[in-house]
């Protein structure tokens, strides 16, 4: 059974769907708002957020998923009337909320037309990707999370295989890190990662960039743990599927942004740098990625 929590505000505003006027809405109409129509197609769109649902709690999630929007809507209402969206922070909130809204039916409308991999393309990734499956592996990993460092500093910790040598690097230029431990398993990281990581056994350590920094990693234990048969070919289907969508959603955000660029003119304080022929443009770099699926920072 799934439990949908709501915060504490929209529990107090989701009693106004009990309000309101005594004509009791009929057809595709779940309610009224001051004479605000909530149609049943846009609770389904509610009720989409929160995943698969027990057939028999439908309409005790239906239910939920309209006190939302109510609530949605009473609090945009009462913002309305306080003419906070005349303002001018207003009214850059609300462009900017319209084009994540925009770019999201994008990224959708790109993903409904990925096609389904084969299970012929499956069983490959299955087979060029052993540590992802047949020699699944979670490890137990000592980790020092630096939020800054310079390029020059990461290649002198390249030759340092244990992590009090990596510390004291550290300590010795004066870098800030925080020591935390995690979990990482390998049918969560990209291909190409646990390629690299596979073949080390505990204490071995490995770097991985983050940020403007680096996350610095110690095996302290690990664990081989096979995914095999059909649900190695679901998965394998899954993950294709996924760098199908992050694919061709990055290439078209990029074609999107540089067709554009020729209509652009800048102020003069503003003029971008000239990049060399070849070389990507930051705001093709920095487009909005297409969702992936779960993964854990290694």
């Amino acid at each position: 059974m799934r439990f949908v929590r709501l915060t504490p505000a929209i529990m107090i505003l989701g009693l106004l769907s009990a309000c309101g006027s005594d004509a009791e809405p009929e057809g595709q109409v779940a309610a009224t708002m001051d004479g605000q129509e909530i149609t049943q197609t846009q609770v389904n769109a509610e009720m989409a957020g929160f995943g698969q649902v027990d057939p028999s709690q439908r309409q005790a999630a239906a239910n939920q998923a309209l006190d939302q929007i109510l609530g949605r809507v009473a609090l945009a209402d009462e913002a309305r009337e306080r003419g906070l969206d005349k303002t001018p922070a207003g009214a850059i909130e609300l462009q900017k909320a319209q084009d994540v809204a925009l770019i999201n039916m994008l990224r959708q409308d790109i993903r409904d037309k990925v096609p389904k991999p084969s299970a012929d393309e499956a069983q490959q990734f299955v087979s060029d990707n052993p540590g992802m499956f047949q020699n699944r592996f979670v490890t137990i990993v000592e980790q020092l999370v630096v939020p800054q460092i310079s390029p020059d500093l990461v290649k002198k910790m390249e030759p340092i295989d244990d992590l009090p040598g990596i510390k004291a690097l550290l300590d010795s230029n004066g870098v800030t890190y925080r020591t935390t431990m995690g979990a990482v398993d390998s049918v969560t990281l990209a291909p190409e990662v646990v390629k690299a990581i596979s073949g080390m056994g505990v204490g071995a350590v490995y770097i991985m960039p983050q940020g403007n920094g680096v996350r610095i990693n110690a095996i302290r234990s690990r664990q081989t743990i096979p995914i095999t048969g059909a649900d190695a070919t679901k998965l394998a289907s899954e993950m294709v599927f996924e760098q199908r969508v992050n694919g061709q959603t990055a290439n078209a955000f990029g074609k999107a942004v540089e067709s554009r660029k020729g209509d652009v003119k800048y102020a003069k304080e503003f003029q971008p740098p000239k990049t060399k022929p070849g070389a990507t443009s930051a705001s093709a770099a920095n487009a909005p990625a297409g969702a992936a699926g779960s993964t854990n920072t290694p």
